[in-house]
């Protein structure tokens, strides 16, 4: 049961949300709101709002029959909300390479080794945690209010996309390995981003940035 000593509406929201990101509600899965008001044991007011507000974040889909249902990833999808992210990332790259700091640098250094540690020990949770903090700081560092809102609009639908992977993978243990490989890549690729912000090369980082996202759509695609 939630808590009553905040909103519902955002309890219930948030609650939804875990659930579908860890792949306890799966893509395909119709949700009634009468039924979850039962198993959080609110009323059905907070749970269609939490509903409403995740149909327009992109991860449910309204029935017409009455209640929704959790989306279903498609390729074409993929490429469009990438395409996309691919243009934010390569700006907010050039802006924070321009205005990168040394706390900024070490940052993004931390975060490389934390990421070095994780890929070594197998640890596919923390190695996807740390890949969202790495491109979460970039565009912190860009300092540009309006590209983070637009990201922000974007990160809830990339984070829903990249969960639906990550709980494939840990349903078949025979993608593992390729996964790991095809993150130890990516890690790669943020170090020779880092690399280029720091040497001043700002319009080499935004290039980099943007065919290292690029190459996730392909990524993706296959192993959906």
């Amino acid at each position: 049961m939630l808590s009553k000593s905040s909103h519902l509406f955002d309890q219930v929201h948030d609650r939804l949300w875990d659930l579908i990101i860890k792949g306890e509600v799966q893509p395909g899965e119709r949700l009634k709101d009468v039924e979850w008001a039962g198993k959080l044991g609110v009323s059905r007011t907070p749970v269609r709002e939490a509903m409403r507000k995740l149909q327009q974040e992109g991860v449910l889909l309204p029935l017409s029959a009455g209640g929704y249902q959790v989306k279903n990833v498609s390729n074409r999808d993929m490429e469009e909300l990438y395409t996309c992210r691919a243009a934010l990332e390569q700006l907010a790259t050039l802006e924070a390479s321009r205005r990168l700091t040394q706390a900024d640098a070490d940052n993004l250094t931390r975060i490389l080794a934390l990421t070095d540690a994780a890929l070594s020990r197998n640890e596919i949770d923390e190695i996807f945690r740390l890949n969202s903090e790495f491109h979460k700081a970039i565009f912190e560092f860009a300092a540009n209010n309006h590209l983070i809102f637009l990201w922000e609009s974007l990160n809830k639908l990339v984070l829903f996309y990249r969960s639906a992977l990550l709980n494939k993978v840990k349903q078949r243990p025979e993608l593992s390995d390729a996964y790991l490989k095809r993150l130890a890549a990516k890690q790669d690729a943020h170090r020779s981003i880092v690399k280029a912000m720091v040497e001043k090369r700002h319009t080499t980082a935004a290039e980099l940035m943007e065919a290292h996202v690029l190459a996730s759509i392909q990524e993706l695609a296959q192993s959906s």
